[in-house]
């Protein structure tokens, strides 16, 4: 699956993407949207959250609770 259904997002990532194409820094630009500055850098690093666990695009997931890290291939 890609999340959970009838979820587009965050509302404000859009604005972020916005704010860094003009040359504006992660902490400022997640600052004006609102949004936790770990939250913006792992938006400009490709990073998603999923429940407790972070999915990084080399394919690494990374799960809080259980503290284990998978590796999956990424294509």
């Amino acid at each position: 699956g890609r999340g959970k259904t009838g979820t587009g997002g965050h509302p404000g990532r859009a604005r972020y993407d916005q704010l860094r194409a003009e040359g504006v820094s992660p902490r400022e630009a997640a600052a004006q949207i609102g949004v936790n500055v770990r939250t913006a850098r792992d938006w400009d690093r490709g990073i998603r959250k999923v429940g407790n666990a972070r999915l990084h695009p080399d394919g690494r997931r990374i799960d809080y609770t259980t503290g284990v890290t998978t590796y999956r291939d990424a294509t």
